[in-house]
């Protein structure tokens, strides 16, 4: 459920990463994908066991090189509703 988002690890997601562009209050799309390629993946959330609060918060939006291994670091997976 909801209340498992944040743990005790990153999250790799599936976008590479692009700085978010700004538009019209309102006008963004509800689910903005990142470019076809690049050189760094997407990771969210954050450890409990961080010294930043800010960490926490799932929607927290981080960059590595997808060749990054460490214990702090695991999946995010998603399944699209009905």
């Amino acid at each position: 459920g909801v209340e498992d988002v944040v743990g005790n690890v990153f999250e790799w997601t599936d976008d590479w990463f692009a700085e978010y562009k700004k538009g019209k209050p309102g006008t963004s799309e509800p689910d903005p994908h990142g470019p076809a390629d690049g050189k760094y993946r997407v990771m969210r959330g954050g450890a409990w066991n961080s010294f930043d609060p800010a960490w926490l918060r799932p929607s927290f939006r981080y960059k590595d090189l997808p060749t990054k291994r460490t214990h702090g670091i695991g999946f995010r997976c998603a399944k699209a509703l009905p």
